[in-house]
């Protein structure tokens, strides 16, 4: 069983498939039987690979049995991390600007991002292919091209709702402060990942809304 944090031996592990072997009792949405995937809460991940785990259920979600354990271990922090934030940022028919598309977390925030109903989603990526297939509408080659120099007519007169960076570096001052025409001044919501699931993601600048993954449910 895990120890406290300050215990020795450290149990190493930040997401897990399992079976419910304990629910509190005022649950409803999971029973003992159930097999989940879950992921840690903490910025410091530790203890999923204990013979038991105590998850919250905000942060778990219902695993379908066709899918291996060893396979769906890998969802929680960036499936469910994906789902999460495209849920609490994407609106109905927006365009969504996606920097940094095929990452763990980036492809499966293509998916979601269209399952949320976005109309439009331009994504920068080096892998056009792969993006392409998961729903990404315009591809950008950021190795040709900079996503805030981009004043072509179909990003000037219809600029996005939203952007979302998963790749940190200097897209924030060099595009999000730059004016850019593609984005709707304080319209625009610019959502950057700081430090990956380990810390926390902040939309800064043009619209003020700090999330962090652990209080998305």
């Amino acid at each position: 069983v895990q120890l406290p944090k300050s215990g020795r031996p450290y149990v190493i592990g930040s997401d897990v498939c399992a079976i419910v072997t304990e629910v509190a009792p005022d649950e409803k949405h999971f029973e003992v039987g159930d097999k989940i995937i879950a992921r840690f809460d903490e910025p410091q991940p530790h203890g999923m690979c204990a013979e038991y785990a105590c998850v919250k259920a905000i942060f778990s979600e219902k695993c379908p049995a066709s899918i291996p354990a060893n396979e769906a271990c890998t969802l929680p922090a960036s499936a469910a991390a994906a789902r999460l934030v495209a849920q609490t940022l994407v609106q109905p028919d927006s365009r969504v600007l996606l920097l940094g598309a095929s990452g763990g977390l980036g492809t499966f925030m293509c998916q979601y991002i269209k399952l949320q109903g976005a109309s439009y989603l331009a994504a920068t990526t080096t892998q056009a292919e792969l993006v392409k297939s998961l729903g990404v509408d315009r591809v950008i080659d950021y190795r040709i091209e900079n996503w805030w120099e981009l004043e072509l007519a179909e990003f000037q007169y219809q600029p996005f709702d939203l952007v979302v960076d998963l790749v940190n570096g200097q897209n924030w001052q060099k595009g999000g402060c730059s004016g850019t025409k593609i984005l709707k001044g304080k319209e625009t919501t610019y959502a950057q990942l700081l430090c990956g699931v380990e810390t926390e993601m902040d939309a800064t600048g043009l619209k003020v809304i700090p999330l962090m993954f652990g209080m998305l449910g």
